[in-house]
């Protein structure tokens, strides 16, 4: 139905009443089109108590608060129904059963199912430059303090390509031996800039005075997984000891073995103690983002007692209240541990702060005092749905910690389409 027209029987309508007006401002706000999720509920207010019939399809959504197939009058002035498979539908409206309103179109996506994981996993991942990863290195505090900061990717030396730190080495050398400036090709952010720094002589060797790295390795959590393809982890990026997220170049992703724990102490985080087994990969990594690292698997890996595949919970679905979370505590054994999610923050979108988990379980806490380094990607699964994964632990209660909704890390891995999760938002 037009627009013009919707207008026009909105104002026949208030003919019969001022007080209609703010009745029917539901029905005029009323987009053409939503989407849900296959297995959601959606409550959609549709005008005044009564003042709305609707006829949805005898099979592919089920209409909660009237009858199928036939005119159903709407009581209590919202429109609750449920998808019950992909595809998509419409659902007639009339207002008070005389004048048509037009269709509503419900599109029906199924959220992909996925197997949670819980494993503990090594990753070894190689940067895209050689990037600089603290300030001036207190050696030689001068130089290239006003050049160089924290973040910058060093990619050229005098022209020539660098893709490792023993190759800056010798070009340092070289210029330092020469007596010239070392103009080095940087990108810094987006932009693409040179500049130029003078080595100096430090025990007996060039210094350019500024910590650089080029890989990074360290263990953490896998969070789901799809046989044979696509594997999330982590729920945050790996990061160099000065916070600066590495920029990919390729990785891989292997298994790991939990000899021990340093328990977690207020003001005082722990760690898993971990034995990467590196000549071992269990996939590629491809992206290391804010919400974790994202890859492919190689093949298969080895089944847990928790390798049914489950549906990504939506936001709308994830609630405060018991969740059980999935981790390695002493060896490769994957076990279940009580926890309660404590609050919800879907505000807060693609963040690795989207919800809050509190440990309650005796055994875990006796064993790792609470959260712990580690732990990073351990999956939390609510009222048999993925719901998220454990990210940062509270410093001053390690007890609990934030946690990132699953549903961000869905779209991160190509499972869910941005536009679809804010489509499935807009309804919740």
């Amino acid at each position: 139905m037009s627009w013009m027209r919707r207008v026009g029987i909105a104002l026949a309508v208030s003919l019969l009443g001022i007080d209609l007006l703010p009745g029917i401002r539901p029905l005029l706000q009323l987009p053409m089109v939503i989407t849900v999720a296959v297995g959601q509920r959606a409550a959609v207010p549709i005008g005044l108590p009564g003042m709305v019939s609707v006829r949805v399809p005898p099979s592919g959504i089920k209409l909660l608060n009237g009858t199928a197939g036939g005119w159903s009058v709407l009581p209590k002035g919202f429109l609750d129904l449920e998808a019950q498979r992909p595809g998509s539908f419409e659902v007639d409206l009339r207002i008070f059963g005389l004048l048509p309103w037009g269709a509503l179109t419900v599109d029906a996506v199924e959220v992909p199912e996925v197997i949670p994981g819980g494993q503990s996993i090594g990753l070894i991942l190689h940067s895209a430059c050689v990037l600089v990863v603290g300030s001036a290195a207190g050696l030689l505090p001068w130089i290239g303090r006003d050049s160089l900061r924290p973040g910058d990717c060093i990619v050229s030396a005098d022209g020539q390509t660098v893709q490792s730190a023993h190759a800056l080495r010798l070009a340092v050398q070289n210029a330092g031996q020469t007596g010239e400036a070392l103009v080095l090709g940087i990108v810094r952010g987006t932009a693409h800039q040179q500049i130029s720094v003078r080595p100096e002589r430090s025990g007996g060797i060039y210094r350019i005075g500024v910590p650089v790295q080029t890989s990074a390795s360290g263990i953490g959590t896998l969070t789901f997984y799809q046989p044979g393809g696509v594997y999330a982890a982590l729920g945050h990026p790996v990061v160099f000891g000065s916070g600066i997220t590495l920029p990919l170049a390729s990785g891989h992703m292997v298994p790991s073995l939990i000899a021990g724990i340093e328990k977690s102490e207020p003001g005082d985080p722990g760690q898993k103690l971990g034995i990467l087994e590196s000549r071992y990969s269990l996939g590629s990594v491809l992206a290391n983002t804010p919400l974790g690292v994202f890859g492919r698997l190689d093949g298969s890996l080895p089944t847990t007692r928790w390798d049914t595949p489950v549906a990504i919970a939506l936001e709308d679905q994830v609630h405060q209240g018991p969740a059980t979370m999935l981790t390695v505590v002493r060896g490769t054994s994957v076990e279940a541990y009580p926890v309660d999610i404590t609050a919800v923050y879907p505000e807060r979108s693609m963040s690795a702060e989207g919800l809050t988990i509190q440990v309650t379980d005796p055994l875990l806490l006796r064993a790792t005092g609470g959260i712990v380094q580690g732990m990073s990607g351990s999956p939390t699964v609510q009222d048999g749905r993925l719901v998220g994964a454990v990210t940062h632990v509270f410093v001053r209660d390690p007890s609990r910690g934030y946690g990132v909704l699953a549903i961000w890390m869905a779209e991160q891995a190509g499972l869910v389409a941005p536009a679809t999760i804010a489509a499935l938002a807009r309804v919740s």
